[in-house]
C-alpha cells in the first residue's frame, strides 16, 4: 500500500514516539528493577541487584500454589470457554437455527461488565447462605447445589466470563468459511456429522488455538473474580497474591514484583508456543475466486440448538444480573421473601455517603475525559503507523501494543511503583494519577481498535483529495475522520466502559481523595455491607449497559448515513 506524505519533517511523529516511550517503558523497567532488589519503598536509588526476591518467592509455598492454581484454572476455564464459544458460533453462523442471531448480544453481556461485578452477581445465586439457587435447592433437596466460593465455582464463573472473548475471535472464521468445502465433502460421500467434525471444526483448529490463547492470558491476569471468590475460599491465585503482597506492612513490593514478572514470562512463553503451533496448522479457506457463504439445514434438531443457546444465555447472562437486582432492593440480609422487604432504601443510603458520590463523580470525569484524550492520541498513532513513511513506525506500533501483552495486575503494579517515584504527591492523590494510569493501561486497546479500520479506508480517497488541492490536515479532517466516525463512536464507547470497569489499577492507585467506582464497590465489600455493594454494582452495570447501547445506536446510525 502506498503511504501518505509525511509533514515537512518527522518532528511530530518523534514527539508521539517519545510520549509513548515515557508512558510504556518506565513502569516495566521499575517493576523489573524492584524484582531484582531489596530496596524499600522510596529508596530505589540505593539499589543493589540481587535475586533474593525470587528466592523468597520460591521459598513460600503459597506463592508456588498461587501460580499452579492460576495455571489450572486458566487452562480449564479457557478450554471450556473456547469449546462453548466454538459450538455457539457454529450454531449462530453455520446452521439454520432460528432467532439465534437476535439473541447474540445477550451472549456478550459478561464481557460488557466488570469481571469483578460479574463474580459479585454470582454470589447472589450460589452463596452458601444467601444465594437464591442454594436457598431453593436447600428447600427442595435438602442441600446446596454448589458453593460459589470454591475451586469449581472459580472455574465456572471464569469460564462464563472468558467465553465471549473466545467467541469474538472464532465467529469471524465461520463467517468467512467457504461452504463449498462442506458441499464437496458431502458429495464425496461423507456424512454430515463427519463433514462438520473433519472439515468445519477441523479447519477451525488454528482459530480455536488463537481464541484459547486469548482466553488463557485473560484468565491468568484476571483479578476481579479471584478477589470475590478465591479470597473468601482461601484459594491462592497469582493475580490475587500479587495484590495481597502489596497490602502487607511493610508492603512487600519486591516479592510482588518478582511474582508479577514470573506471571508475565509465563504468558509470553505460552504465547510463543501457541504461535508456533498455529504456524504449523495454517489452511486457506478463502481463495482468489472468493468464497460462498451458506448454512446447513438441520430440520427439527435446530430447535435443540436453539434450546442449548437459550439455556446458556439464561445461566451465564440473565440469572446473575437478575439475581443482583432483588438483593440491591432488599431491606433484609439476603433474598427478600416478602414485598414489604423490597424498597429503595439501599440506594438512598448509598447516595447519602460521600464515598459513593465522590466515586461516581471521579469515575465519570476520568472515563469521559480520559477516553477522549486516548481516542485522539491512539488515532494519531494509528495514522502515523498506517499512513506515513515514518522510519520508526514499527517501533511506535510495537510500543503502543506492548501493554496488551502484559497481565493487567502486572502493569498496574508497575504503574503504581512508577507513579510513587515520578509523580508529585499532590498529583498522585488526585484523579489525574488514575487517569494517566488508565491512559497507559489502555493505549494498546485504542490503537488495536483504530488500525484495522484505517486500513479499510482506501488510500486513493486521500490521494484524490490531495490532487484536488486539499492540505494534509484537510484530507485527514474531511476524508479520513468523517469516514471513520462510526469507529470513533464505537472506540470511545469501548474505552469509556473499560475506564469505568478497570479494577487492578483502581484499587492500587485509589485513595480517599481520588476514589473511583469499582474501587469503592470493593471497599464496601470489604466492610461487609453487601446490600450497599449490590446497589452500587447495579448502578454501575446500568451505566455501562446504557453507554454501550447508546454507542451501538449512534455507530449504526452513522453507518447507515454513509452506507458502510
Amino acid at each position: 500500500m502506498r503511504k501518505g506524505k509525511l509533514p515537512s519533517s518527522s518532528f511530530f511523529p518523534n514527539i508521539i514516539l517519545f510520549i509513548v516511550m515515557l508512558m510504556v517503558l518506565p513502569p516495566i523497567v521499575i517493576l523489573f528493577l524492584y524484582s531484582l532488589s531489596n530496596a524499600s519503598l522510596g529508596k530505589l536509588s540505593n539499589i543493589s541487584l540481587t535475586f533474593e526476591p525470587y528466592t523468597k518467592l520460591l521459598q513460600d509455598s503459597t506463592n508456588i500454589k498461587s501460580i499452579l492454581n492460576s495455571l489450572v484454572i486458566a487452562s480449564l476455564s479457557a478450554l471450556f470457554g473456547t469449546l462453548i464459544a466454538t459450538f455457539t458460533a457454529w450454531i449462530i453462523v453455520k446452521t439454520d437455527t432460528p432467532l439465534v442471531g437476535k439473541l447474540e448480544p445477550l451472549l456478550l453481556v459478561p464481557v460488557a461488565i466488570s469481571p469483578f461485578l460479574y463474580a459479585l452477581s454470582w454470589t447472589t445465586l450460589l452463596d452458601p447462605y444467601i444465594g437464591i439457587i442454594n436457598i431453593l435447592t436447600n428447600i427442595l433437596i435438602g442441600k446446596t447445589l454448589l458453593t460459589i466460593y470454591s475451586f469449581t465455582g472459580l472455574i465456572l464463573v471464569t469460564t462464563f466470563a472468558c467465553m465471549p472473548l473466545a467467541y469474538i475471535v472464532i465467529k469471524p472464521f465461520f463467517e468467512q468459511f467457504d461452504s463449498s468445502l462442506e458441499e464437496a465433502s458431502i458429495i464425496s460421500g461423507a456424512s454430515k456429522r463427519v463433514t462438520i467434525w473433519k472439515i468445519t471444526f477441523g479447519l477451525a483448529v488454528p482459530t480455536m488455538i488463537s481464541a484459547y490463547l486469548l482466553a488463557f492470558v485473560w484468565c491468568m491476569e484476571e483479578l476481579g473474580i479471584p478477589l470475590i471468590l478465591a479470597a473468601r475460599a482461601a484459594i491462592p491465585i497469582a493475580s490475587l497474591r500479587i495484590y495481597e503482597l502489596t497490602l502487607t506492612w511493610p508492603p512487600n513490593y519486591n516479592v510482588a514484583a518478582a511474582l508479577a514478572i514470573v506471571v508475565m514470562i509465563i504468558n509470553i512463553i505460552l504465547y510463543r508456543i501457541a504461535q508456533s503451533i498455529i504456524g504449523k496448522k495454517q489452511w486457506t479457506t478463502v481463495g482468489l475466486r472468493g468464497f460462498r457463504k451458506g448454512v446447513m439445514k438441520f430440520g427439527k434438531i435446530k430447535y435443540l440448538f436453539l434450546s442449548i443457546v437459550l439455556i446458556y444465555i439464561v445461566i451465564s447472562s440473565i440469572l446473575p444480573i437478575i439475581g443482583m437486582v432483588p438483593m440491591s432492593l432488599s431491606k433484609v440480609y439476603g433474598f427478600p421473601s416478602r414485598l414489604e422487604d423490597i424498597a429503595l432504601d439501599n440506594y438512598v443510603r448509598l447516595l447519602s455517603k460521600p464515598l459513593a458520590i465522590t466515586a461516581i463523580k471521579n469515575s465519570i470525569i476520568i472515563a469521559t475525559l480520559g477516553s477522549f484524550i486516548l481516542l485522539v492520541f491512539t488515532f494519531l498513532i494509528s495514522y502515523i503507523v498506517n499512513r506515513t513513511a515514518y522510519k520508526a513506525k514499527n517501533l511506535l506500533d510495537t510500543l503502543s501494543m506492548f501493554p496488551l501483552s502484559i497481565p493487567s495486575i502486572v502493569i498496574a503494579l508497575g504503574i503504581f511503583l512508577y507513579f510513587l517515584y515520578i509523580l508529585p504527591t499532590f498529583i498522585y492523590v488526585s484523579i489525574f494519577s488514575i487517569m494517566l494510569g488508565m491512559l497507559i493501561r489502555f493505549i494498546g486497546h485504542g490503537t488495536r481498535a483504530f488500525s484495522p479500520v484505517m486500513k479499510q479506508v482506501h488510500q486513493g480517497l486521500e490521494d484524490a483529495a490531495r490532487i484536488s488541492g486539499a492540505s494534509q490536515f484537510q484530507t485527514i479532517k474531511d476524508i479520513l475522520i468523517k469516514l471513520m466516525i462510526p469507529s470513533f463512536i464505537s472506540t470511545y464507547t469501548f474505552l469509556f466502559i473499560y475506564f469505568v470497569r478497570e479494577l487492578p489499577l483502581s484499587i492500587l492507585l485509589a485513595t480517599s481523595k481520588n476514589m473511583v467506582w469499582t474501587a469503592a464497590i470493593y471497599s464496601l465489600w470489604e466492610l461487609g455491607d453487601v446490600r450497599l455493594v449490590y446497589a452500587f454494582a447495579c448502578m454501575e452495570i446500568i451505566l455501562i449497559l446504557s453507554v454501550r447501547f447508546i454507542g451501538v445506536y449512534l455507530s449504526k446510525r452513522e453507518e447507515r448515513k454513509w452506507n458502510i
